[in-house]
């Protein structure tokens, strides 16, 4: 077998050494160098692990709500202190219906209108808030149906009152049951035409006579009366 010179044994050496990192090149030396790749290789999935674990994984964002879901969230809910208001409510109702049934306005009709003015005109204080008389002459028991035929037959008087009709004058029916009344014979009675207006005094004559006197009528004979006072301006507005 032909003998390989020294040096080229170790030109071979270094060669190997430069192509393996370093090592010796010999057969003893290939042992650990060899093992190198596996330890490599089996570090690997460990730090393939140690990354996967060491970074955070993704977080999916959450899945948005069906609209009705997300309508049903914003909704405002109902408070607890209204529960008990919306029980009363029902009950509140049928009160304040009961209440306006109680406070309904009556109508106004000629009959009321003369007895508001009756008793704020001052008539009440002379004649009495029967009719019965004092300063004035008497009103109730028929006494006014002896003087005057009709309430329109009482509208001249009692616009002109004493002083305009006349002392010493008639009033009304001078041939009436139980003798005339004249004027001035009692307390002297203001005139109404500058305060009240024709409806106004048409309507206080027919409370003095329907009211206090006790005329009796047929439901015809009111409901002409009624027309009448309307056709005067009553009803429309308030007297003055």
């Amino acid at each position: 077998m032909t003998e390989v010179p020294d040096y080229l044994l170790e030109r071979s050496r270094e060669r190997r050494r430069a192509l393996t990192g370093g090592g010796d090149g010999d057969g003893g030396d290939a042992g650990p160098a060899a093992a190198t790749p596996a330890a490599v290789k089996s570090a690997a999935p460990v730090a393939a692990l140690a990354t996967a674990a060491a970074a955070p994984a993704a977080v999916e964002p959450p899945k948005p709500d069906d609209p009705w879901v997300a309508a049903a969230k914003s909704r405002h809910k109902i408070p607890l202190w209204i529960l008990p208001v919306l029980f009363l409510l029902p009950l509140w109702a049928i009160v304040y219906v009961q209440l306006l049934g109680e406070n309904e306005v009556e109508a106004v009709t000629a009959l009321s209108t003369g007895a508001g003015i009756y008793a704020s005109s001052g008539c009440a204080g002379c004649h009495g808030a029967a009719g019965g008389g004092g300063v004035g002459y008497q009103l109730s028991e028929g006494e006014v149906l002896k003087t005057f035929a009709s309430a329109r037959d009482m509208i001249p008087w009692i616009t002109a009152g004493t002083e305009d009709w006349g002392i010493g004058n008639a009033i009304g029916d001078p041939n009436r049951e139980g003798g005339a009344r004249l004027a001035g014979d009692r307390a002297p009675m203001p005139g109404f035409g500058a305060s009240l207006t024709e409806a106004d005094v048409f309507a206080v004559a027919r409370y003095i006579r329907e009211q206090l006197s006790g005329e009796e009528l047929d439901a015809e004979e009111i409901e002409a009366l009624d027309l009448e006072w309307e056709e005067l301006g009553g009803g429309g507005s308030e007297h003055g």
